[in-house]
């Protein structure tokens, strides 16, 4: 096609061609004298070029003038223009490419005229990034992908159709439609938003995360918590460079709305406005859980809280309300009268929001009085038809009186005008906020699939174990130490750690200025966070718990599957965090690396000469080396003690027999913790030395020789605090371990690890560690004498390790007794034997993993729990299903299970379960043998063990721990008290609590002794009535306990990869371990990612 003729001339001239709707004729018409003389650059018919930038370059060959924007052989060029210039196409705009301005990214020195665009015909193009240019189109404009028109005073005119995937206007960019477009995206900051920062707090029509989620990676910007507008959430430059360069601009439609899914259709509500109707489809949706009654959210500094009517645990009505604040502005009470109300919808009101300010609702603060009343003629015009609103108005930061909330042409106060375009703006963000969770919830909540896939364990421990935050950001409580500030992104992380004898676990958290802080506000108050922490303290792989709170003074919450935005904010912003993270490392890399440890010499090797003295084996410099880790160490135990607290009952003694705490009550107390006002503990003075003991350890190891290894072992004391940091990083999840006997060799022990994510058995006697390929699970019986054993495809029982087969057993599928409903699969998780309980007579077997707990005979398979399938039930949400070939599967969590000494009761439970114990009679149906169900201590039930008795008129105990992170409680139940299966106890009873420190994940039991292992590392010894007798650290989170069946050895496991052997011993507490313990560690297993083979110490 020949390149059209090109004229340079004056918008005066062309002024008679102009189209009315156009602004330029706005312009003329305003002041004809600064725009008549706009260079125009008029190309008389179509043009049809690969790309086109609007803006004019510097001229060559004439300084002070200006080239044309198109690529024509000897154009005229122009004067500068105030204005820019103008391309006026007198046909139609065809581009292979990207429409683009050159006006980001470029020094004010060299910046371009900028050229605004008419299009008299069609216009057609990949994409379209504007900024601070007008673009009129008279016929239909085509985008493929992105039209992005940025800033005032540009704009957009299109008197056709325009089309596009997506269309974003921002900073004051003005549009003009004939008719309406069709975009698949449509993002717009609001009216009003030509800065940098929004004008107020309130919810507005600006949707960041859904941009977020349609640009790629590397067209957003690295350090935008996406609070402003919508184009400071985007790099322009990288956008012009993709654009330039026809690199895709956007993610496909479909990649987003899997993730994003539309809005429902037919909508959820009827449209905006604040009607009885809108207000019910809001509280019967599924963003309040099932089963439940109230939901809680936010948005920038507005929250709201959602309830069901229901009467509540004090037994008052709650209506179908909504309640939302305005932080420090507005209150507001939005509710659907109760037909059956007969004390005035006044009195009820009240008593239903004083029932709301009582529960604790924290912020805004709650009047010390109960709210006034309105006007009788207030009251009247608020209740008008089915809804009751009310709303109060804050004065330097507190709360006023409650009044009557009525549409602006039913009241006159000025007051009351604002109250309600506050109101229906925060009601706006709340419909938004549940559109997209009910979305969300129709979808299976893809987000937070998305969440789960891309935030994995791997990935956290990788974002915050390198020298950016072991080295220099190291320190969660000091203010200067703990994070660093990326643009408006604080990014910051916790290495598991002691801190005030406390365990804390590895945290990762992103912060961002939330708004403005308030009236009466803590200093930097206004900052919204999300923190990941990495559970670890679980049977099981770790598990990353996600928290978000809108400000700093609040305490965190999790974050509701449901919560669309946040979602995709907490992927984004993690994405760009990593992306600084990776930076600051590189340059610290970059610096060289840190010194090396140097080694501590071994002298002589096996076989070692008779009365050989230590130095001769360790040399003077592991002599002296030993010297200071021994004395180091029986220092640092000492003061340790010295900060526990004495023994102490268990239980206060003002709470009464039987009874649970109640939630909000202080903690009991703790016979093994450190006391709130006692002063930091010390680092272990040991750790300086440890890299170079660490060494020694490998070399004595290499040589296999017992005579080696005590001489070392007496020297050199295994110091778990001293090694914590790189246990927590190198330290393979380790257990379940049986301890199947003693000989002259040492103890024989049968263990599991699992080194980067794939388990390995080991059998271990001795110092030699033999792997165990073929073992796919192993368990003994109560008895001791029958083992379990699985080899990937079926389960066997056998009279002894080595004895004979008694029994063989199929493996569950991991979708036994569930209803079809459902739809859940089978899969490879069902098979897995992650616990395995044979019974004495090796003809039954219970078998655990993460799709429940099954009873095998060797002619079925039965599911023991869960039993109870709810409609929309904890068991259909997302957390507890996992993807595999055939759909999704159960993916349980906290999963346990425990046989009674005397095979009569089976304690089974999980995270969303109470503890339940079942009845062990085999002729009784599945359902018909739950005796009892017990409420939880503390939120989420995650272990349960029976005390050891095997006598016929003595009955068990029963032990139940609950827990919350690192913290849990653990309650006692005499099993004689149940009822029988045909008639079993009815609702949840209550636990006795024993206490309330201790995160339970372990146990073993003998007679007149229970072993329980938390997820600080220290095991607790209790009689059968669960009164403490000792307490012993190992390290590490606990994660399985063996004792021998007269309790003179114990093993034990934890997930910082450790199996320790202690023994009991008649010379009181090990001098060199933390406790009070009669047991002494004779050795210590050592499974680390960065060790090839397990270390024994």
């Amino acid at each position: 096609m020949p390149f059209p003729p090109v004229h340079l001339t004056h918008l005066a001239a062309l002024a008679h061609r102009l189209p009315a709707t156009c602004w330029l004729a706005a312009a003329l018409q305003r002041d004809a004298a600064s725009w008549a003389d706009l260079p125009v650059w008029w190309v008389d018919g179509d043009l049809d070029l690969a790309a086109l930038e609007l803006c004019a370059q510097p001229s060559t060959s004439a300084p002070g003038e200006w080239q044309a924007p198109i690529p024509a052989a000897a154009l005229p060029a122009t004067p500068p223009h105030p204005e820019g210039a103008l391309l006026w196409v007198n046909g139609h705009l065809h581009l292979q490419g990207a429409l683009t301005t050159a006006m980001a990214g470029i020094p004010p020195a060299h910046t371009p005229l900028p050229v605004h665009a008419l299009v008299m015909g069609d216009a057609r193009m990949t994409s379209a990034v504007l900024q601070c240019v007008h673009l009129h189109v008279q016929g239909d404009l085509a985008v493929q992908t992105l039209l992005w028109s940025d800033g005032a005073p540009g704009g957009l005119t299109v008197l056709g159709q325009c089309t596009a995937q997506a269309g974003l206007f921002t900073r004051g960019s003005a549009q003009h439609w004939n008719k309406p477009p069709h975009l698949e995206f449509a993002l717009q900051d609001p009216p009003g938003l030509q800065h940098e920062q929004p004008m107020h707090a309130h919810h507005e029509t600006a949707d960041h995360e859904t941009l977020g989620l349609l640009l790629p990676p590397h067209c957003l910007a690295a350090d935008d918590a996406g609070t402003g507008s919508l184009a400071q959430l985007l790099d322009p430059a990288a956008v012009l460079r993709a654009a330039k360069a026809q690199q895709p601009l956007t993610q496909p439609t479909a990649l987003v709305h899997a993730l994003l899914p539309p809005l429902p259709t037919p909508g959820l509500f009827a449209d905006e406005t604040i009607s009885a109707a809108n207000l019910l489809a809001a509280v019967r949706s599924p963003v309040i859980a099932h089963k439940e009654h109230t939901a809680a959210g936010w948005f920038g500094q507005t929250d709201f809280s959602l309830c069901r009517q229901h009467v509540d645990a004090d037994g008052d009505a709650r209506d179908d309300s909504v309640f939302i604040t305005v932080w420090k502005q507005w209150d507001f009470y939005l509710a659907v009268d109760r037909p059956e109300r007969n004390q005035g919808w006044l009195g009820s009101a009240l008593a239903t929001l004083q029932g709301v300010l009582k529960r604790g609702r924290q912020h805004p603060p709650s009047p010390s009085a109960p709210p006034s009343v309105p006007s009788t003629a207030s009251t009247k015009a608020a209740s008008a038809g089915p809804l009751t609103l009310l709303y109060r108005p804050y004065h330097q930061g507190e709360p006023g009186d409650w009044q009557a909330l009525l549409p602006p042409d039913a009241a006159e106060a000025p007051e009351n005008a604002q109250a309600w375009q506050a109101c229906q703006q925060a009601w706006r963000g709340v419909l938004d906020y549940v559109r997209k969770g009910t979305a969300q919830a129709r979808a299976r909540y893809p987000l937070w699939a998305q969440l789960q896939a891309e935030i994995t364990p791997a990935r956290l421990e990788a974002l915050t174990s390198g020298p950016l935050f072991t080295e220099h950001y190291n320190d969660w409580w000091d203010a200067e130490k703990n994070g660093f500030w990326a643009g408006q992104l604080w990014i910051g992380a916790r290495q598991p750690c002691l801190h005030k004898g406390e365990p804390w676990g590895r945290a990762f958290k992103l912060s961002w200025q939330n708004g403005e802080d308030g009236p009466g506000d803590p200093p930097d108050d206004a900052h919204a966070a999300y923190q990941l922490d990495l559970d670890e303290a679980r049977e099981g792989p770790p598990q990353v718990l996600v928290q978000y709170t809108q400000r700093q003074s609040e305490s965190r919450s999790p974050l509701p599957p449901c919560a669309a935005d946040h979602l995709a904010r907490l992927l984004r912003l993690v994405r760009q965090a990593q992306a600084h993270i990776e930076s600051r490392s590189a340059t610290l890399q970059a610096a060289g690396p840190a010194a090396t440890v140097p080694a501590l010499p071994l002298l002589a090797t096996p076989p070692l000469p008779p009365n050989l003295p230590d130095t001769a084996v360790f040399g003077p410099e592991g002599m002296e080396c030993s010297g200071l880790w021994q004395s180091r160490g029986q220092d640092y135990v000492r003061t340790v003690r010295a900060h526990l607290q004495a023994p102490q009952s268990p239980v206060d003694g003002t709470l009464p027999r039987g009874d649970a705490p109640v939630a909000g009550q202080a903690s009991l107390p703790s016979p093994f913790h450190v006391a709130d006002d006692a002063p930091a503990l010390p680092e272990d003075p040991r750790t300086p030395l440890a890299d170079a003991v660490l060494q020694l350890a490998r070399a004595v190891h290499q040589h296999a020789d017992g005579e080696l290894s005590a001489r070392f072992r007496q020297r050199f004391a295994f110091a778990p605090d001293a090694f914590a940091a790189h246990a927590y990083r190198a330290g393979q999840a380790t257990g379940p371990a049986l301890l199947l006997g003693s000989g002259p060799n040492g103890s024989r022990v049968v263990v599991r690890t699992v080194q980067s994510g794939q388990p390995q058995w080991w059998l271990l006697q001795g110092l030699q560690a033999e792997p165990l390929p073929g073992l796919h699970g192993a368990g003994r019986s109560p008895n001791h004498q029958c083992f379990a054993r699985c080899d990937g495809t079926h389960i066997t029982t056998h009279a002894g390790w080595d004895g004979p087969v008694i029994a063989r057993f199929a493996l569950p599928q991991g979708n036994e007794g569930i209803p079809p409903a459902l739809g859940l699969a089978a899969g490879a998780a069902g098979q897995a034997c992650d616990e395995l309980i044979p019974f004495n007579n090796g003809q039954r077997v219970l078998l655990r993993n993460s799709t429940g707990v099954y009873l095998l005979t060797p002619d079925a398979v039965q599911r023991l729990h869960p039993l109870q399938w709810d409609e929309d039930g904890p068991y259909t949400w997302a957390k507890n299903q996992q993807a595999c070939p055939d759909g999704h599967m159960l993916r349980l969590h906290m999963v346990h299970m425990a046989l009674s000494a005397d095979e009569r009761h089976i304690a089974v439970g999980g995270q969303d379960s109470a503890h339940i114990v079942i009845q062990t009679q085999t002729s009784i149906q599945a359902e018909a043998r739950v005796l009892a169900r017990y409420a939880p201590l503390s939120a989420y039930p995650c272990h349960a063990t029976f005390t050891h008795t095997t006598f016929p008129h003595e009955s068990a105990t029963l032990l139940a721990s609950a827990c919350h992170l690192y913290a849990g409680s653990t309650g006692v139940a005499p099993v004689h008290s149940l009822g029988t299966p045909m008639q079993p106890a009815r609702g949840d009873l209550a636990l006795q609590a024993i206490q309330t420190q201790w995160r339970i994940e372990a146990s073993a039991a003998v007679a007149g002794l229970v072993v329980l292992g938390d997820a600080n590392g220290t095991l607790h010894g209790l009689d059968d009535t669960g009164q403490p007798l000792w307490h012993h650290h190992i390290g590490g989170a606990v994660a399985a306990i063996d004792l021998a069946p007269d309790g003179s050895t114990l093993i034990a496991t934890s997930h910082s990869g450790y199996l320790v052997l202690l023994q009991r011993v008649e010379t009181g507490p090990d001098p060199y371990a933390i406790g009070n313990s009669d047991y002494a560690e004779v050795g210590r297993w050592i499974f680390w990612e960065d060790h090839a083979a397990p270390l024994h110490w």
